[in-house]
């Protein structure tokens, strides 16, 4: 028997999905153009992104509850009432978005400026995993000889980003 404290060892995903994000990503700067250059590995870094930044948000309210009394934060209300308010957001089933929004205004006083950066990066991440993992039958592929489907035009959310990130 142990004379000091001990606590219980919790496991999260948040950083195990970042490192496979980062890993996909990594390996798409190994082509000469952004085309050649492992096409589905940059479909894996922005799903695993956001997964990643949805795990972190979830995540974070079982770590104030669990870990609060034992690092010693200051100001541990605050540190609960993000719990108590992160819980409830994912017990009315609200967005990623949302969750975000709300923890930047606990912690800091004021809201995004979602119409700037960082949010506008954040949320066209969301909306390109979404565009991902939603598909929707379209009639925007046609198929070439080796019968591989090749889409004609990209998803809407791609033509709404910024054009640096796609050369």
């Amino acid at each position: 028997m142990l004379n000091e404290k001990t606590f219980p060892v919790r496991s999260y995903s948040a950083g195990h999905l970042f490192s496979l994000a980062k890993a996909a990503y990594e390996r798409t700067k190994g082509g000469s153009s952004p085309q050649e250059a492992g096409k589905s590995d940059a479909i894996v870094s922005i799903i695993f992104s956001a997964s990643s930044l949805e795990a972190f948000i979830n995540e974070l309210p079982d770590m104030a509850n669990n870990d609060i009394e034992h690092i010693g934060l200051k100001h541990p209300e605050v540190i609960k009432s993000f719990a108590t308010i992160m819980n409830e957001i994912e017990d009315s089933r609200g967005s990623t978005r949302l969750k975000f929004l709300q923890a930047h205004l606990i912690f800091s006083g004021k809201t995004y400026e979602v119409d700037k950066k960082p949010f506008q990066d954040f949320s066209n991440l969301f909306k390109l995993r979404d565009a991902f993992l939603h598909l929707k039958p379209q009639s925007e592929y046609v198929t070439n000889s080796k019968n591989e489907f090749i889409r004609v035009s990209p998803p809407k959310v791609i033509n709404g980003l910024p054009k640096k990130h796609f050369g």
